[in-house]
């Protein structure tokens, strides 16, 4: 085995022992895009992605580490270094939401938004705003839905219309 591909296994064992075993995996497979990378993404038994050692890949080996890449394994830069080459030229820095620009802060006062939604009934206002001008006909709303005993899937995102913004 060549040293590059005894370096690039034990990297992999090293993401796996640490993030993946640690429950640290959040599933957005940055380490299974490396170029031929062992790893896969695969369903959990909660249904969700979390890395996967793919063994008929096993022997391939990638031209960049996966540790570099991972959010979580110690190696990667970490938003607040990322933040800061790209943002900290033209933003604020705050030590617990990071670089930022602007921040505003809102809520309906019009009729009932503000009782029915969330945020303030902002999102709802917005929608309302945009059907009453005629600039959208219809809307995209997802909408998450509590675990139940009696529905498996109700933890599910549902869509409930299609959109079409009007031209």
């Amino acid at each position: 085995m060549s040293k590059i591909h005894q370096n690039e296994s034990e990297e992999v064992s090293t993401l796996f022992n640490t993030v993946v075993t640690g429950g640290y995996c959040i599933g957005c497979g940055a380490c299974a895009s490396v170029q031929d990378s062992p790893i896969t993404m695969k369903l959990d038994k909660y249904g969700r992605f979390c890395a996967s050692l793919d063994p008929s890949n096993d022997s391939k080996a990638s031209n960049l580490s996966v540790l570099a890449v991972c959010p979580f394994s110690g190696v990667s830069a970490n938003e607040d270094q990322i933040g800061q080459e790209l943002f900290s030229e033209n933003c604020q820095h705050h030590n617990r939401i990071g670089y930022y620009w602007a921040n505003y802060a809102g809520f309906v006062s019009e009729k009932d938004f503000r009782q029915h939604g969330s945020s303030g009934g902002m999102g709802t206002w917005i929608i309302n705003e945009l059907f009453s001008q005629g600039l959208i006909d219809a809307v995209i709303h997802v909408h998450g839905q509590k675990p139940s005993e009696t529905d498996p899937k109700s933890n599910f995102v549902k869509i409930w219309l299609a959109c079409h913004i009007a031209s």
